[in-house]
C-alpha cells in the first residue's frame, strides 16, 4: 500500500528500535510490524540480525514468535545458512512452545524445497520431546523432509516406530503418516 511504499523504511527503523524496548508487549507488537512489513515487500536482509537477537529474548512468545518471523523471512529470501543454526538451538529451548515452532519452521523450510543439513538428528531427538505437540511437530516435518526430498530413511525406521505407543491420538496419527511415507520411498 502507499504508507509501505512511501515510508517503509522509515518505519523499519522505528520498528526495529522498538525491540529494544523494555517491555516484553511493545517487543512482541515490534515483531507482528515487522511481520507485516515483510508481507507487505519490504527489504529483509537487514531484519534477520535482530531476529536472530530476539531468539535470545528471555520472553518466551518473544522468541517463538521471532521463529515465526524468521521464517517469514526466509520465504523473502533472506539466507538459510545463517538461521538454520539458531532455529536448530531452539529446539533446546526450555519451553514447548519455542521448541515446536522451530519445527514447525523447518517443516515451512522444507515445504518450499530449501536445502537445510543437519536437521535429522535433531528432529529425531525431538520425538522423545516431554511435550506431545513437539513430538506431533517433529513428525510432520520428518515426514515432509521424506516427500520433499526423499531423505535417507536409515536410522528413521525405529525412532517412528517407538511413538507409536505414544498416549497422544495426534502424535499416533502422524508416525504413522510419516511410516506411510517412508514405505513410498
Amino acid at each position: 500500500n502507499g504508507v509501505t511504499k512511501h515510508y517503509g523504511t522509515e518505519l523499519r527503523k522505528h520498528i526495529l528500535n522498538a525491540l529494544q524496548d523494555g517491555d516484553s508487549d511493545v517487543r512482541n507488537a515490534a515483531l507482528a510490524a515487522l511481520q507485516t512489513l515483510l508481507e507487505k515487500g519490504v527489504e529483509v536482509q537487514e531484519m534477520v540480525s535482530p531476529m536472530l537477537n530476539a531468539l535470545q529474548d528471555r520472553d518466551r512468545c518473544l522468541r517463538e514468535f521471532a521463529i515465526e518471523v524468521l521464517g517469514t523471512l526466509l520465504e523473502h529470501g533472506a539466507e538459510v545458512q545463517e538461521m538454520l543454526p539458531p532455529i536448530l538451538n531452539a529446539l533446546q529451548d526450555s519451553h514447548a512452545d519455542v521448541r515446536e515452532a522451530a519445527l514447525k519452521a523447518l517443516r515451512a523450510l522444507l515445504e518450499k524445497g530449501v536445502e537445510v543439513q543437519g536437521v535429522v538428528p535433531p528432529m529425531l531427538n525431538a520425538l522423545q520431546d516431554r511435550d506431545f505437540p513437539v513430538r506431533e511437530a517433529a513428525l510432520k516435518a520428518l515426514r515432509t523432509l521424506l516427500l520433499e526430498k526423499g531423505a535417507e530413511v536409515q536410522g528413521m525406521i525405529t525412532p517412528i516406530l517407538n511413538v507409536l505407543q505414544d498416549r497422544h491420538a495426534g502424535v499416533r496419527w502422524a508416525a504413522l503418516a510419516a511410516l506411510g511415507t517412508l514405505l513410498e520411498q
